[in-house]
């Protein structure tokens, strides 16, 4: 409460460029309107592009722990770009917020919506975001729906850049896929998919068809890759003949899911 104290009564002073001059600035000590007149000085510090450190990983987190705590101008400017920062200067206090209970408000859901998405963009570490303590299906959930870019993803919600493909995080989550129970499976397997699917897909392909695979994680592997068909991915030619050829295996219930595959291409 102090900080937000001193953050929203000021003396004038020129705009700040530092992370330590945005904390302590006291600019809008004549402004009408405090709460605009410091969300229109965020909106211009970051516009600056301005350099960001380890050693400004506290403060950062401060101006994201705005968004928790209200959902007005002022703490959507201010602290949206600060939760997108906080994994890349410290992944450590962006998981010490995942790790806190379930967010109930709106703009609180919002705020960690952007941690995740935070992530994704720096990915050292993404993969700790489905390994919190907490709640792990949750957050995937989350982090699935963020790479998605739907109309309530922090990206659309803030016009950011959905990006694209995530390469490294979507090795990250195979590397977990392979040591996971069929159960633990399901979520990570559509979570991959969609942060990288060129190479996700012949994954799914090469579990399903696989009869030495537990056959629960062969059923979840097609799954997915209905999913990915449906989202209008597309399979190779030769992802589609292998497809076909297993198909034709009699007694293997396992494949079932799978081969919905091929009657999902059939209607396009």
């Amino acid at each position: 409460m102090l900080f937000l104290l001193l953050f929203l009564l000021g003396c004038k002073e020129g705009p700040p460029n530092t992370w330590e001059g945005l904390m302590t600035s006291r600019h809008c000590v004549d402004a009408k309107n405090k709460n605009s007149c410091r969300a229109k000085e965020c909106q211009n510090f970051y516009a600056s592009n301005p350099t960001s450190t380890q050693s400004d990983a506290t403060r950062i987190k401060t101006f994201c722990d705005l968004m928790d705590q209200n959902d007005n101008q002022m703490a959507q400017v201010c602290g949206m770009p600060a939760c997108l920062l906080l994994p890349s200067v410290s992944p450590e206090m962006a998981l010490d917020i995942l790790e806190k209970d379930l967010p109930r408000r709106t703009y609180q859901k919002m705020a960690r919506k952007a941690i995740i998405r935070g992530f994704l963009q720096d990915p050292n570490g993404f993969e700790q975001v489905i390994e919190v303590g907490k709640n792990k299906e949750y957050w995937t959930g989350v982090a699935i729906a963020e790479v998605d870019c739907g109309e309530n993803s922090a990206a659309k919600q803030f016009q950011i850049p959905c990006g694209g493909p995530y390469t490294r995080s979507a090795q990250q989550i195979w590397q977990q896929i392979e040591n996971q129970s069929a159960e633990k499976s399901a979520l990570l397997m559509h979570l991959a998919t969609m942060l990288d699917p060129k190479p996700s897909i012949p994954k799914l392909i090469a579990i399903a068809i696989d009869p030495q695979q537990q056959p629960q994680k062969r059923i979840t592997a097609g799954n997915a890759l209905q999913i990915a068909v449906e989202k209008g991915y597309t399979l190779s030619p030769s992802g589609v003949e292998m497809i076909e050829e297993s198909c034709k295996q009699p007694n293997d219930s396992a494949l079932y899911s799978m081969c919905r595959v091929l009657e999902k291409i059939s209607e396009k």
